[in-house]
C-alpha cells in the first residue's frame, strides 16, 4: 500500500501556533471598538491564516504513522464530505432567505461573516472526527495491553 504524502510531524506545532494566533486575532473582532482598527488584520487572520492552519494540522503526520492511522484518516473523511455537500446544497436557499429578510446593511454583513465561516467547517469536522477516532483507538489498545 502506498503511503500518503503528508507533512512532517513538527508541522502540527506550527499549525497549532498559527491556529491560536489567528483565533486570538479573530476574537478581537468581537469587540466593536476594535472592529475598524483591526479590519484588514482580521481579514488576513480569519480568511487566510485560520484555514491554512487547519489544513496544516489535518495533513501532518502522527509520530507513528501506521496502517491503522491511515485507515482512520480515510474513515474520518466521511463527515467533512457530507458537511461540505450539505452546505453546497443549502447555501443558495440560505442566501436567498437572508437577502429577503435582511432589513439593514449590518445584518447582511453579519450573514457574509457566517457564510465565510462555512469554509472552515469541513476541515474542522475532519480534524475533530480524526482526533476522536484516534483517541478511542489508543484507549482501546491501552485496555488490551
Amino acid at each position: 500500500m502506498k503511503k500518503p504524502h503528508l507533512l512532517p510531524h513538527f508541522c502540527i506545532w506550527i499549525g497549532l501556533a498559527l491556529l491560536i494566533a489567528s483565533a486570538a486575532v479573530s476574537a478581537l473582532y468581537l469587540f466593536p471598538s476594535l472592529r475598524w482598527t483591526f479590519n484588514s488584520v482580521w481579514n488576513t487572520a480569519y480568511r487566510g491564516i485560520l484555514p491554512l492552519s487547519l489544513v496544516i494540522i489535518c495533513f501532518s503526520k502522527e509520530k507513528v504513522e501506521d496502517e491503522l492511522i491511515t485507515e482512520t484518516r480515510h474513515k474520518s473523511l466521511l463527515a467533512p464530505v457530507i458537511i461540505y455537500f450539505a452546505l453546497v446544497i443549502l447555501e443558495p436557499w440560505a442566501s436567498n432567505m437572508v437577502k429577503t429578510m435582511a432589513h439593514t446593511y449590518n445584518t447582511y454583513v453579519h450573514y457574509l461573516n457566517i457564510a465565510n465561516s462555512f469554509v472552515l467547517l469541513p476541515a474542522a469536522a475532519y480534524l475533530i472526527t480524526f482526533r476522536i477516532k484516534l483517541w478511542k483507538q489508543k484507549k482501546a489498545i491501552g485496555h488490551e495491553e
